[in-house]
């Protein structure tokens, strides 16, 4: 491999890592009990208070039929 192919490599990498630190961020005050961010839960909520929330959403959908939809999506 030559040094062009692994700088592009890990700049690929570096990117794979802020996407994810962006992704977990928000989750990880949540779980830590920190003050939550404002975007993701109103201050002082618990990420177990969060369980069911949404639910309502997904009661006409078949749980089934949807996970293949995602995994067939990724093929």
């Amino acid at each position: 491999m030559t040094t062009h192919e692994l700088q592009a490599e890990l700049a690929s990498i570096k990117d794979m890592l802020v996407q994810l630190q962006t992704s977990v961020n928000p989750l990880s005050s949540l779980i830590a009990d920190e003050e939550p961010d404002a975007k993701t839960a109103s201050p002082g909520t618990k990420w177990l208070e969060l369980a069911g929330v949404g639910a309502e959403l997904w009661q006409s959908v078949d749980v089934d039929v949807y996970i293949d939809e995602e995994r067939n999506a990724w093929n």
